[in-house]
């Protein structure tokens, strides 16, 4: 399966593969969390972080960064909780 983000392609299939046999279960979290960052496309906030680039620290960008990731993370347990009704 391929999956489009911001332009380019990213083989979902080479993920699970690299994250080890986790079965269908690690294959929906990553969906969900492609999923999440899609969320933040349409939210702006992907821009928001990506404007911040070059105008603060390297330090101060990358902590943006870790935090739109780990924003992802919260996105990605909601959407499969609410999926698999947890």
């Amino acid at each position: 399966m391929r999956w489009k983000k911001l332009g380019r392609s990213k083989n979902i299939e080479h993920r699970r593969g690299r994250s080890g046999d986790g079965g269908d279960f690690s294959y929906a979290y990553d969906i969900a969390h492609e999923v999440g960052h899609h969320a933040q496309k349409l939210l702006r906030q992907t821009d928001k972080v990506h404007r911040q680039k070059g105008r603060v620290s390297e330090v101060a960008y990358n902590r943006l960064s870790v935090r739109l990731e780990l924003q992802a993370d919260f996105l990605e347990s909601e959407l499969t909780t609410l999926t698999i009704g947890c």
